[in-house]
């Protein structure tokens, strides 16, 4: 299932058991595997924990997962049992104490999910935005030890009008983060560009609708994902 700007009301469904689709992309020589628990983001906590650790165990490849994990059983829950690394939401803005406990149980394997409406921060499976500035609350993610990001523009997921967010990302960049760019990636052209921020620390693409919908071929955006070692998702 695909958002339209975080919005629950305009939902894209694709007919496919999660299993089989993850599988096709494996075949079709996908290294890594992003899974949102968008039931979970909005009702903060692991909804379909369940169905993603079946996944899991029975795809064999590299994963990481986000959506409604705000406490530190959650994240144990999937990292000892086959997922490679979690990203955390709403409780990295809202609960400082878990974040770094988080960060200290399992580091290297906690990423931080910056869901951008705009330039606002968007909580609670964006229903709602943070009142917190974006450069406070970077500065904030640095002191405690976060080190990657995925930044996603809102206003561009599931939209297939491009990513959108570069200033934005060039920001994160700016302030020591390596970063994973998400929301309306939708051609090879934005593969292209959001590739050529590498040397200044965007290390991944993430990729939905748009494969779904034939927009983008994986063996291609593989290809170019090989000529460097980049990661795209």
């Amino acid at each position: 299932m695909r958002l339209i700007q975080g919005d629950y009301g305009r939902e894209t469904v694709y007919h496919l058991d999660p299993l089989k689709a993850a599988n096709r992309w494996k075949e079709l020589g996908a290294k890594r595997l992003h899974v949102v628990d968008l039931d979970g983001a909005r009702e903060g906590r692991p909804f379909n924990r369940e169905l993603i650790l079946r996944m899991a165990a029975g795809l064999g490849m590299f994963m990481q997962c986000g959506g409604g994990i705000r406490r530190l059983e959650d994240v144990r829950t999937y990292l000892e049992n086959g997922i490679d690394r979690v990203i955390l939401g709403t409780s990295a803005l809202e609960d400082r104490r878990f974040l770094l406990d988080a960060l200290d149980a399992y580091p290297g394997r906690v990423l931080v999910g910056l869901d951008l409406r705009g330039t606002r921060p968007s909580l609670h499976g964006w229903t709602s935005d943070s009142p917190r500035e974006l450069e406070e609350l970077l500065k904030s993610w640095r002191e405690a030890g976060i080190e990657e990001l995925v930044v996603t523009d809102i206003e561009r997921d599931g939209t297939l009008q491009g990513y959108g967010a570069v200033d934005t990302l060039l920001r994160v960049v700016g302030m020591g983060f390596k970063v994973i760019a998400s929301g309306g990636v939708s051609s090879m052209d934005d593969l292209l560009n959001l590739k050529g921020l590498a040397p200044l620390g965007v290390t991944g693409a993430i990729v939905g609708k748009a494969l779904y919908d034939g927009r983008i071929d994986l063996e291609e955006a593989l290809e170019l994902e090989e000529e460097d070692g980049g990661d795209a998702g």
